[in-house]
């Protein structure tokens, strides 16, 4: 009996083995289930690698590597949702050296998020998860951004901001993309403890559910950050502040604040800014924008200018009459657009479609608006000229035409023959300025025009 029961085991055991050794190749629908759990690794690993946090006044990547942000703000997502596409972020990333994009949802404004009614704000959270999903598939940072600026003491409507970002960071909470701007730009008689306050009842939601970097927004219009280095947010982390500037107006006594204010350890994100005055569609000052560039990066300041858009102002990227939606050549940019992709590092196609418009002898001319005024209800501007020589050979002659956004009157006009029809002027050369040595530049070339209501050059060519 015994035997017969150490036999029957035995063919089990035989039995049993045979079995394993048969199904020891898994069939084809396992065989895919390691290429899954890698590639949710790896997915795993990009959005570790897309995590930002704060050091010291310093915004760092995940490994602890410094990090500088630069991209574009949308204008209101109520009015420009066009430019929120896929096409448009690739060529801000591939061309334009971008790695951010900002997007300004207006609060009390026309459809402000705050004003409009349901369908409109059903509309932005649509356009705001579209942007999410998009930039994270490039890997581009995204700014959420509760655009306040006419309403502008964030506590107007804190009940709302807090029911929005506890959504938003709840429902993105392992987006590792994502920074969220809590209050655009406080004014008024807003000070720094009420904002203090509504900051304090914004970043426990937020933290809630995540880490992201969160951007506080300071008194006057985001310029008195001096005041926010004497009593920052101490209980929190992964903080920063922003600082807004325009360039025409706001000079060396504001990038010496925020100089002083990085150095002396608060983390200074600058969030929005243009190289026109604070009007958004005043003169534009590019001397002033490249001293500003220079300040941000040599402290490694990441910054976003204003705006992605059509609008009939000198502060949007795109010239009014452009209806493109992505895919912009440099004939489809305005000066503020020109600057921005020319104060990229890296080369780009824009720039090199840009390179049509100096003529063959390499001529090149750089407008300079000097100064603005108003007088009887006229806009005035004044300009020099830079006309540079690039080439190996000297050049005999040469022209230029300016075009402007709207016509103009010419009041004053030095060192050159100038003609003007309508929102053109050529210019051509006067006896003793025909000739532009190779290497050399005539830099005593001017004039002064003036206009109904402000007004901006939109195209620069030479030849």
């Amino acid at each position: 009996m015994k035997t017969l029961i150490a036999a029957l085991l035995l063919i089990m055991l035989l039995t049993g083995c045979a079995s394993k050794e048969a199904n020891s190749e898994p069939p084809a629908s396992v065989d895919k289930a390691p290429a899954a759990v890698k590639k949710d690794a790896s997915a795993e690993a990009f959005k570790d690698s897309l995590a930002l946090s704060v050091e010291g006044a310093k915004l760092v990547q995940g490994d602890g590597t410094p990090i500088q942000l630069r991209g574009l703000s949308s204008h209101g997502l109520s009015w420009f949702p066009q430019y929120v596409n896929k096409d448009m972020l690739m060529q801000m990333q591939k061309e334009w050296n971008c790695n951010v994009f900002r997007l300004a949802m207006y609060t009390a404004e026309y459809n402000g998020y705050c004003t409009g009614d349901e369908t409109n704000r059903i509309a932005l959270i649509e356009l705001i998860n579209r942007a999410v999903v998009e930039t994270e598939e490039l890997g581009m940072y995204l700014i959420i951004d509760w655009h306040i600026l006419s309403d502008n003491n964030p506590l107007i409507h804190q009940d709302e901001a807090l029911a929005f970002f506890e959504e938003m960071s709840r429902k993105y909470a392992d987006k590792s993309h994502l920074l969220y701007e809590i209050c655009n730009e406080p004014n008024g008689d807003t000070s720094w403890e009420d904002i203090r306050a509504y900051a304090s009842t914004i970043i426990p939601a937020i933290r809630a559910h995540t880490d992201s970097v969160i951007l506080v927004g300071t008194p006057n219009w985001s310029q008195d950050i001096h005041l926010v280095a004497e009593n920052p947010l101490a209980d929190y982390d992964n903080i920063m502040y922003t600082l807004h500037f325009y360039a025409a107006t706001h000079k060396e006594y504001l990038r010496t604040r925020m100089l002083d204010a990085v150095k002396g350890g608060l983390p200074i994100f600058v969030s929005e800014f243009g190289i026109c005055d604070a009007s958004g569609n005043g003169i534009i000052d590019e001397p002033q924008a490249n001293l500003w560039l220079e300040a941000m990066n040599s402290q490694n300041i990441s910054y976003v200018m204003w705006n992605l858009s059509n609008k009939d102002e000198s502060s949007a990227v795109i010239l009014p009459n452009c209806t493109k939606t992505t895919d912009f050549d440099s004939e489809d940019l305005s000066q503020s657009g020109l600057w921005f992709v020319g104060s990229a590092d890296s080369p780009k196609k824009t720039a090199s479609k840009a390179e049509k418009t100096p003529s063959e002898k390499g001529l090149s001319c750089k407008a300079q608006p000097e100064n603005s005024w108003e007088s009887d209800n006229q806009f005035f501007q004044q300009y020099s000229l830079n006309i540079q020589n690039n080439d190996k050979n000297a050049v005999s002659t040469w022209k230029i035409t300016l075009t402007f956004d709207q016509d103009i009157q010419l009041e004053d006009s030095w060192n050159g023959k100038f003609t003007v029809s309508g929102n053109t002027i050529t210019i051509t050369p006067v006896d003793y300025n025909k000739e532009v040595v190779t290497g050399q530049a005539i830099t005593d070339i001017g004039f002064i025009v003036s206009g109904n209501g402000q007004f901006t050059l939109t195209k620069n060519t030479i030849k």
